[in-house]
């Protein structure tokens, strides 16, 4: 994959399929995954987001998050939605004994 320059680009895909957890390298996976998935340009996704394309563009190369807004119309736009799992990191006396 090029970037706009000519240069090789960071980005890359990850498999969508599965789970994510998501951080703020991730998101800019997922932007970038599911825009190439569907076979979108930056331009068209930005037009239909309602954002400039350096906005989009600088979504997918991690320079900026996406507003929350944002990331769930774009995740509705592509037919995915968020679903929230709670992790359990309690202390488990089992694993750390009792104090």
């Amino acid at each position: 994959m090029r970037s706009i320059s000519g240069r090789p680009s960071k980005l890359q895909k990850i498999d969508i399929d599965k789970p994510i957890k998501l951080t703020g390298e991730n998101i800019s996976k997922i932007l970038f995954t599911l825009r190439m998935e569907d076979d979108y340009t930056v331009e068209e996704v930005s037009k239909i987001l309602g954002v400039c394309w350096h906005t989009v563009h600088g979504w997918e190369y991690d320079n900026s998050t996406p507003p929350i807004k944002f990331f769930l119309d774009i995740l509705n736009f592509y037919g995915y939605k968020l679903v929230l799992v709670k992790e359990d990191n309690r202390r488990n006396e089992d694993n750390y004994g009792s104090n």
